[in-house]
């Protein structure tokens, strides 16, 4: 394909180390680095010009059309460059029997670079014309959890987990436009190109564009877990979280998410033994309450939009009046279970209902009358409640040595 071009270059390494018979760390390490270029816009796998555009029925070689589409390919420049770097590294101790620290830490980075120049021949009016863009994406995430095994005696186990997370995202990105270069072997804007041009109707306007953007958002999250069993008979666990938010408004940000689960595997019971035939039974029954929140990180704060100049100025409106009540939504789920296995294991059935209720579900609501420019705001106002049953059967026809 005239002017186009692929270079990758990437580096993955796995380090572990053991440190001692108690300490043992990990380093993940991810580079990689691509730089791509294509002429008429990139369309390398598609078309490389506009049939619509291009008659048909001139003669192929050498034509009109041919050289047309050449143009497109080799007169318009455009580079695509990618940077990303993923680092992951951490520890395990353990200082005692059924004692277990665990930490790590990660960085995921990904930039892109995008410039693209067209000549002015190309262009409908006759004006040269360059874009670009640059934006870049970062997550800083770590997780610190410690795990033990209390020293029970045999018939009993419980363990017990608590930690703390921290999440942080970030993204950036610039980008602008310029038109009318000096000339079309001046590719990239400089102190050459024009600040205002006119159009066709001789009407006088800008001739660059720069826009940026910014955006981050933080989640610190304190969790915890207890799980206790009884000769794998009566089964129970515990858990809660504790999540806060910067996307939420500053009186809400923090939402409690406690779990129980129960289980009762009767099958193990004396007056059980009897019924040849089960080879095994357990009955389930659990709660938890999850929370989600929403991926616009300055929702609850409230959003300006720019208006058109009045009197020689731009002025500001509200574009998402600010809730400092908005936080998250809310589901209660509940579920009761039952599991057989019967005739050596060779069936197995499982049976399950289920409710969920969500609530406090995001959805914007009218507001009485007309509030700068909007009548609308965010607020936790819907529910959707959903239940269902389901049923799974398992069946293991055949047992030999050659075919299951």
């Amino acid at each position: 394909m005239i002017n186009s071009n692929f270079r990758r270059y990437s580096l993955l390494t796995n380090l572990d180390f053991k440190l001692s018979t108690k300490l043992d760390m990990f380093i993940r390490i991810n580079m990689a680095y691509t730089d791509q270029s294509a002429g008429s816009g990139g369309r390398v796998q598609g078309l490389t010009f506009d049939p619509k555009q291009t008659p048909s029925v001139l003669p192929g070689k050498g034509s009109t059309a041919e050289r047309e589409a050449v143009k497109q390919l080799r007169d318009i420049d455009q580079t695509n460059s990618n940077y990303n770097l993923r680092l992951n590294g951490g520890f395990n101790y353990s200082p005692i029997k059924g004692l277990k620290f665990t930490s790590t830490a990660s960085i995921d980075h990904y930039f892109t670079r995008i410039y693209i120049f067209r000549p002015s021949y190309l262009m409908y009016d006759n004006l040269s014309e360059a874009r670009g863009s640059n934006a870049a994406m970062t997550n800083l995430q770590t997780e610190n959890i410690a795990t033990y095994n209390v020293p029970l005696p045999q018939d009993h186990k419980l363990e017990l987990m608590a930690g703390v997370t921290y999440n942080y995202d970030l993204m950036q990105s610039i980008g602008g436009w310029a038109k009318g270069g000096p000339t079309n072997q001046v590719k990239y804007v400089g102190e050459g190109w024009p600040t205002q041009i006119n159009d066709i109707s001789g009407t006088s306007k800008p001739a660059r564009n720069f826009d940026s953007n910014k955006e981050d958002q933080a989640m610190l999250s304190f969790l915890g877990r207890a799980a206790y069993g009884y000769k794998k008979k009566y089964l129970g666990e515990f858990s809660v979280r504790r999540d806060g938010s910067s996307v939420f408004g500053s009186n809400v940000r923090w939402g409690t998410f406690p779990s129980v689960g129960l289980g009762w595997a009767f099958s193990e019971e004396r007056f059980m033994k009897k019924l040849w035939w089960l080879s095994f039974a357990k009955l389930r029954a659990s709660w938890g309450r999850s929370g989600q929140k929403f991926q616009e990180p300055y929702l609850a704060l409230g959003t300006l939009s720019e208006t058109d100049v009045f009197n020689g100025t731009a002025g500001l409106v509200p574009a998402a009046l600010a809730n400092k009540d908005l936080t998250w939504e809310k589901s209660d789920q509940y579920d009761v279970g039952l599991d057989l296995q019967v005739l050596d294991y060779r069936l197995k059935f499982k049976l399950d209902y289920y409710y969920k209720y969500s609530s406090n579900l995001l959805m914007q609501k009218y507001l009485p009358g007309n509030f700068f420019y909007t009548g609308k705001v965010w607020d936790n106002i819907s529910a959707i409640s959903n239940e269902g049953i389901e049923f799974d059967v398992q069946a293991d026809l055949i047992r030999s040595k050659t075919l299951t």
